[in-house]
């Protein structure tokens, strides 16, 4: 879990329904997949930049902007509002790994989690 971030990191996080841009509805996992999930209120690809994608991807991690994707519940822009966050970060047993407030913090939730699984000294655990 992210240390210090003041949020309720370890608690699960939402399952809502979505739709992909081509059509596709189904429950938030079955259609991201069962991976670490970025879920971002907008495009991230800027904030995160490449290395940070590239790591990403090779951890499998699914990037989902939801300015992209029909939240047919609203479920998940609702709980960024209740986190005050941009983006969250769930784990693959979908508890919350953290959150970032704004797009600076959305970086350091990345390097964070890299730190966390590759066991650097003061990592969060």
């Amino acid at each position: 879990l992210r240390k210090g971030a003041g949020t309720p990191a370890g608690t699960l996080t939402p399952q809502g329904r979505i739709r992909l841009p081509d059509g596709s509805p189904g429950r938030f996992d079955d259609v991201t997949g069962y991976g670490f999930t970025l879920v971002a209120a907008d495009d991230a690809t800027t904030a995160l930049g490449p290395e940070r994608l590239a790591r990403l991807e090779r951890l499998g991690c699914a990037v989902v902007a939801l300015d992209t994707v029909d939240d047919l519940d609203g479920r998940h822009r609702e709980y960024l509002q209740l986190l005050g966050a941009v983006a969250y970060l769930a784990r693959p047993d979908f508890v919350l790994f953290g959150t970032a407030a704004d797009t600076t913090d959305l970086g350091a939730l990345v390097d964070d989690l890299d730190a966390a699984l590759s066991g650097t000294v003061g990592a969060a655990v």
